[in-house]
């Protein structure tokens, strides 16, 4: 079928880039001095000099990148460079643009942000779309971004209506918004060998894998980088592996103020230096932005799709930007290693092209007659009825409300939904990431599978078992095959962590494996079953048995009824559940009761032998 968000085919001007050289020298092979309108640049190398090359060109320049930790790299210490963010006010603009010493104004701007330079230019009667030369820089991350980022796209009305602009990035994606139609696609063309070594663990015991990386594998490196995009991911590895003290974390400032409740002081939204052995970076960081070091990195990207989906890495942008974050050459490289540890989920929900073809036309067709019958109604009340019905439609994701209550649709986020389903089916199996990374041409793959003796869809599967016999039977079957595992104390704090977890592996441990079936895996039986041995083995403990001990002499007649009371005063400083009977004196001692005369006494003999605990 046709689709109706066909991707655009655009004309593809190939230039030639020779080794050590930048994107102008490329972009002079097809007679361009600078970065030309109407164009979507495709660098395929990070770090050629794009944002460089337009900041240095001779005319005004609005750059709009996607992030912060972005614009505060490239304009930090320079005062002729104006960054737009949060903290950033039209009249600061303004007065910028009034600098009379700053010949080509060079704003640096994220898409948020972007109206406060549309304000200001129109505050001083500026013609913004005229005086400015706007280059949307790493321009995929609008097709990436879209779905939790609503706001990315606020510019891109006005982009349009620049008489210069041009899109760029390494790894920019296929649009289907007609409004390039008529723009050329530049793609440089290295004539040598940029493909990186990267090591592809494909694991299906997350935690296990990520410990042996990073304190097996990785424990000599002095640079770790690890790009992970969830800061309750990254807080579980530091915990886990007692690493606090040798990290930092960067990431968004929203996680830095829910991370620093929990105790962390090591945390930052900007990139900054000193960094630490074991660095964090959220995917903020992943694309732009400048880390010269003086050592060579190695660099770790993770996902755990059992824990957090969002954390999956696109082979073809995320990972050759990451790759890219590392500027400076040291013996011919910018890093010791690349390693992506991922596991993977062949039960993945996953849409196809063709099924998300038909579900948007049917939503768009349902759509287009709604708003018939709003434009041919005059009644209020049909109206409403009307916009009340193409709220539920499930369009609102994908496009614009306008004041009416209408909707305009917006392509990127239209990309953003077929975008997210290729990455995904991507991480169905090992062999499908690994044809992924290998089809970037960015990337010679060493590929090994890491499988484990307990996994992360067993973790799944638990979690998802409703009833206490059913996790009984799976976990009690894991623990039987982890007796002669050298690593079975590291399953057993994982398993540990699952519901009913901590139970079930303790009356394991203590009561051995027939205690569930004689107690037909009910959960209150092998409690009960649980606590009478933990009672047990607290009485006959021996500090309670020293104690016990010195409370009592021999040889000496004691009335029965003191002795339980002294008993039951132990059991309870001790917390010890256990209602004292009179005889249960004899559980420690041989002992003579007497019952001549009241009151009935005992004569403590000895104290009887236990086996130390």
């Amino acid at each position: 079928m046709k689709r109706l968000f066909q991707k655009l085919k655009f004309e593809v001007i190939p230039a030639i880039l020779k080794k050590g050289q930048r994107l102008i020298d490329a972009l002079k092979t097809i007679g361009y001095k600078e970065i030309p309108s109407n164009v979507i640049l495709d660098k395929t190398l990070t770090g050629i000099g794009a944002t460089y090359q337009e900041l240095h060109a001779k005319r005004h320049s609005i750059i709009i990148e996607p992030t912060l930790p972005v614009i505060h790299d490239k304009a930090y210490g320079k005062d002729e460079i104006l960054p737009v963010y949060e903290n950033c006010k039209v009249p600061d603009v303004k007065r910028y643009l009034q600098r009379a010493e700053v010949k080509y104004k060079k704003v640096l701007t994220t898409p948020e942000s972007f109206w406060k330079v549309k304000n200001a230019c129109e505050e001083l009667k500026w013609n913004m779309y005229n005086t400015f030369f706007c280059l949307f820089d790493e321009c995929e991350r609008l097709t990436e971004d879209s779905d939790f980022r609503r706001k990315i796209t606020m510019p891109m009305k006005d982009f349009f209506q620049f008489n210069s602009k041009a899109f760029v990035s390494a790894t920019p994606l296929q649009v289907s918004d007609p409004r390039f139609e008529g723009f050329q696609w530049i793609k440089i063309k290295p004539d040598f060998d940029y493909k990186k070594p990267l090591n592809l663990i494909v694991t299906n015991s997350y935690d296990y894998s990520v410990r042996q990386l990073l304190l097996g594998h990785l424990v000599n490196s002095s640079r770790v980088f690890i790009f992970l995009n969830t800061t309750n991911g990254i807080d579980k590895i530091v915990n886990t592996l007692g690493i606090e003290g040798q990290s930092r974390i960067f990431c968004s400032e929203k996680s830095v103020k829910k991370l620093k409740k929990k105790g962390y002081t090591n945390v930052s939204s900007l990139y900054s230096e000193p960094i630490a052995k074991y660095n964090f970076l959220t995917c903020r960081f992943y694309s732009a932005l400048d880390i010269i070091l003086k050592v060579k990195p190695d660099i770790v990207m993770l996902t755990n799709l059992y824990e957090a989906e969002h954390s999956m890495i696109d082979p073809y942008t995320e990972a050759v930007q990451i790759c890219g974050r590392f500027r400076k050459e040291i013996d011919g490289s910018t890093f010791n290693s690349i390693t992506h540890l991922t596991n993977v989920r062949n039960t993945l929900k996953v849409k196809t092209d063709e099924e998300i073809d038909i579900e948007l036309e049917e939503k768009l067709k349902t759509y287009e007659s709604l708003q018939a019958r709003y434009n041919e109604t005059t009644d209020a009340t049909r109206k409403k009825a009307i916009i009340d019905d193409i709220n539920r439609l499930g369009l609102a994701e994908f496009a614009t409300k306008l004041d009416d209550g209408l909707l305009e649709i917006d392509h990127f986020a239209i990309d953003n939904y077929y975008n997210n389903e290729r990455v995904k089916r991507y991480y169905l199996s090992g062999n499908a990431l690994r044809e992924a990374y290998e089809g970037t041409n960015h990337f010679t793959v060493n590929y090994r599978n890491v499988f484990l003796a307990v996994g992360d869809s067993d973790r799944l599967e638990l979690k998802e078992l409703p009833t206490f016999m059913e996790r009984c039977k799976l976990m009690v079957d894991k623990l039987n095959k982890l007796q002669a595992d050298p690593d079975r104390d590291f399953y057993i704090n994982i398993l540990k962590q699952e519901k009913d977890g901590e139970l079930i592996i303790e009356a394991y441990e203590k009561l051995g494996v027939e205690v569930f079936a004689n107690k037909k895996y009910q959960r209150a039986d092998i409690k009960k079953e649980l606590d009478k041995y933990n009672t047990e083995l607290l009485r006959f403990s021996s500090i309670v048995v020293q104690e016990v001990k010195e409370a009592f002499p021999l040889n000496v007649p004691m009335p029965q009824e003191d002795i339980k009371n002294q008993l039951q005063d132990i059991y309870k400083r001790y917390g010890i559940d256990y209602k004292v009977k009179k005889n249960t004196i004899e559980d420690y001692y041989d002992a003579s009761p007497s019952y001549h005369k009241k009151p009935y006494t005992y004569t403590l003999k000895a104290i009887k032998k236990f086996p130390t605990n």
